[in-house]
């Protein structure tokens, strides 16, 4: 009998332990796939066949991001998602410089793609997402077809005292100590119209309070991310991206511009920067949509995708009939 009482306790503690960990996982986190690059489990969902479409969300997401997209993009094209290291279910990358956090992730990606033979790609980036498209198109541009950048990140520069106040601002410590109304507050300031939808998003967020280790990574994470993203801009890239380019901002994003910072800049601002520095990339404005215009307005998005990657698959097709 006592043998017997201790196996209990034992498996009641194992139990209980599995139910503490269920609790700290995103919402998706049966549905997901993984695959282990240097030494780290990378997770990811591949969906449907063809030509390949890689989305990567933006700083502080995961996969389920794309949520309102894939279901129909799938219909067509192979589209893989994946949670960006420190993210969703993938493991946390140790990063001892910050600014080199984006290479490290298009290095990541690169090495991706390779193990799921995939030759090339069009790329959908959201926010950091789009700013870690455009570095990945400029570093390993035989592996990239196309970029879709919705609200990305990088073309809004920084000088260096105001990268430093954002830098010291975005502190691990700062993401870790948000309660959950400062997180949903967050959250709603990505869109114009909050969705009953985001509300997962905003749980699987909120979790993270009650699990120590998962928040801490995740917090580092993002604090890396923020100096990733000011280490990078991509202006200075422009000549290295020669790939074709649709680039989508929303008429009421209130993060991009940076509101606090650069109070005066508006989006018509930031579009003439595009303009300049890539002539022929095609520009277009989502209205009734906040930063995270794919999640809002899905069908609309979903449709210049499927017309950008059409356009250009039968121009790179006609291209190697001439050859």
């Amino acid at each position: 009998m006592k043998y017997k009482s201790i196996h209990i306790i034992i498996f009641s503690i194992v139990l209980l332990g599995n139910t503490l960990l269920s609790q700290c996982l995103p919402h998706y986190n049966k549905e997901v796939q993984f695959v282990r690059i240097e030494g780290k489990r990378i997770a990811y969902q591949e969906k449907g066949k063809g030509t390949a479409v890689l989305f990567l969300h933006g700083l502080g997401g995961n996969m389920s991001h794309w949520m309102n997209n894939v279901p129909e993009l799938s219909k067509k094209y192979r589209t893989i998602t994946l949670d960006l290291p420190g993210y969703g279910m993938s493991d946390a990358a140790f990063i001892e410089n910050t600014s080199n956090t984006l290479e490290i992730y298009a290095k990541l990606i690169s090495d991706f793609l390779q193990k799921m033979k995939i030759k090339d790609a069009f790329f959908v980036g959201h926010s950091m997402g789009g700013q870690l498209s455009m570095l990945f198109a400029a570093q390993y541009p035989n592996q990239c077809k196309g970029l879709i950048l919705l609200a990305p990140a990088g073309i809004e520069t920084f000088t260096t005292q105001e990268a430093s106040l954002l830098k010291g601002f975005a502190t691990p410590s700062y993401y870790a100590k948000q309660d959950s109304s400062t997180i949903r507050n967050n959250f709603r300031k990505n869109f114009f119209a909050f969705p009953q939808q985001a509300e997962i998003l905003i749980k699987d967020r909120v979790q993270l309070i009650a699990c120590a280790d998962q928040l801490n990574a995740y917090a580092q994470t993002v604090s890396a991310g923020v100096a990733g993203m000011l280490g990078r801009p991509v202006l200075g890239m422009s000549n290295q991206i020669q790939q074709p380019m649709l680039v989508v901002f929303a008429e009421n994003d209130e993060l991009i511009p940076n509101k606090s910072l650069h109070p005066t800049l508006n989006l018509q601002q930031l579009i003439q920067v595009v303009q300049q520095h890539w002539s022929s990339s095609q520009i277009i404005q989502v209205k009734n949509a906040g930063h995270m215009l794919a999640f809002e307005q899905p069908q609309e998005i979903n449709q210049l995708i499927t017309s950008f990657i059409q356009t250009n698959t039968s121009i790179h097709q006609n291209k190697n009939n001439k050859k």
